[in-house]
């Protein structure tokens, strides 16, 4: 019986069968391992495409607020110019009517003769105002135009408190009524139309304020959403001719009108592509 030849075949029979399942067992971890390196890539790509899309999502949702903003101030500068062309002009001549009297003191009676007949005297209507959307709902833009939400503020402001003055001064029309004056003393008489002439002041100025930062705002936005969004179209308010003239200057208040971002003189920067873009393109 050759014994060391025996061994010999099982010693190379193990070794054999040994370097087989260590083959083997390499293998399957190489495997599992490649395996599960592509899974944590795909998983990672597909969390940064879903990313990419919730971005996207706040994006366009962002941009039709923005789109919202411009149209509220298009429509409000439609009112208010209207208003300003059709009342504010009588509404002036009316008042220095009234003040030249006031102020030379005339009898009390000839204050009422003089208010009474005066169209702009009857009441004033309240204008018709659209409001604009919720600050968070385009705070993405925020850091882009930091004067943004200030000239809202001022907008809404000048807005809401036109639409007071006019209140006001209807509500001391209605209360004081002048078929009912007579029976007034002259002090009375002077403070009442003194009081209708200032509330008249306010709502002349107010016009104006709101009629420049509508419009420096709208400019703004439209400006900031060409250079940003150039597909996206806006609606923008255009005044006749006969309405421009009656535009506040460009820097009615200037302290505002420096901070305007020309956005159309800024360079553009490339878009790069990258993997990124490519695998979002396949997933879609």
């Amino acid at each position: 019986m050759d014994l060391p030849g025996t061994s010999s075949a099982i010693v190379t029979t193990l070794s054999s069968e040994w370097v087989q399942f260590a083959s083997d067992t390499v293998s399957t971890l190489i495997g599992v391992m490649a395996g599960f390196a592509v899974s944590i890539y795909l998983n990672r790509k597909q969390l940064q495409y879903e990313s990419r899309k919730d971005r996207e999502t706040v994006i366009h949702l962002g941009i039709s607020n923005l789109k919202k903003v411009v149209y509220a101030c298009a429509s409000n500068l439609e009112n208010l110019l209207n208003m300003k062309y059709q009342m504010i002009g009588d509404l002036k001549s009316d008042c220095d009517k009234l003040r030249m009297a006031i102020n030379e003191f005339r009898p009390p009676q000839e204050i009422v003769d003089i208010a009474e007949p005066l169209r702009t005297f009857l009441g004033f209507p309240r204008l018709g105002v659209m409001k604009f959307p919720d600050y968070d709902k385009f705070s993405e833009f925020i850091s882009d135009i930091p004067m943004m939400l200030s000239i809202i503020h001022k907008a809404e402001f000048t807005l809401e408190d036109l639409n007071n003055r006019i209140a006001s001064r209807n509500s001391l029309i209605d209360k004081h009524s002048l078929k009912n004056m007579d029976g007034l003393n002259a002090h009375a008489v002077y403070y009442f139309h003194q009081m209708i002439l200032s509330e008249s002041d306010n709502i002349a100025q107010y016009v104006d304020d709101a009629i420049f930062f509508c419009d420096l705002l709208s400019e703004q936005l439209i400006s900031y959403m060409k250079y940003k969004f150039p597909n996206h179209k806006n609606i923008r308010f255009s005044p006749s001719e006969h309405l421009k003239e009656i535009m506040p200057p460009k820097d009615y208040v200037k302290t505002y009108r420096d901070q305007f971002i020309d956005f159309s003189t800024m360079p553009k920067k490339p878009k790069m592509f990258t993997l990124s873009d490519a695998f979002s393109k396949q997933a879609l």
